[in-house]
């Protein structure tokens, strides 16, 4: 049935690729995070969820990702193959209730993933280039 919305009321959410497809080169997307995790002595990671950068310190990703995320890595091959090599790496300590680093949307709601988005402000703003913003309408 249709709840108040038209929306299906028995609707169960899936996790999905959009687009799916082949990425050739870690360049070809410059503002695609690694959103990471890492084992308790902080020396191996791997990968989350993703996320894009939309401004120079600012990360969007799905808020139920945040739990899980003790680091991000921009313009990293660990994308392609988990080797990690080059790009920038940043420590997020303390995980997704640390308040510094991470916010969710008010009406967030963990059992639904209604409003399913996630901020992770980077410790440090990067210098994206000459007329360079961030992933959006443009970019």
């Amino acid at each position: 049935g249709a709840g108040a919305g038209g929306a299906a009321a028995n609707v169960v959410p899936r996790p999905r690729i959009v687009g799916g497809g082949v990425i050739e080169s870690a360049e070809e997307f410059p503002y695609v995070v690694s959103l990471q995790n890492s084992d308790a002595d902080g020396k191996r990671h791997w990968n989350v969820c993703g996320g894009s950068l939309i401004a120079p310190d600012i990360v969007l990703t799905a808020a139920h990702c945040l739990p899980s995320v003790r680091r991000a890595e921009i313009g990293t091959s660990r994308i392609l193959d988990g080797g990690g090599r080059g790009g920038l790496a940043f420590d997020l300590r303390g995980g997704g209730d640390d308040d510094d680093y991470f916010r969710v949307h008010d009406r967030y709601d963990p059992k639904t993933l209604d409003y399913d988005f996630g901020i992770v402000r980077l410790p440090t703003k990067l210098d994206l280039g000459p007329g360079r913003s961030g992933a959006g309408a443009g970019a």
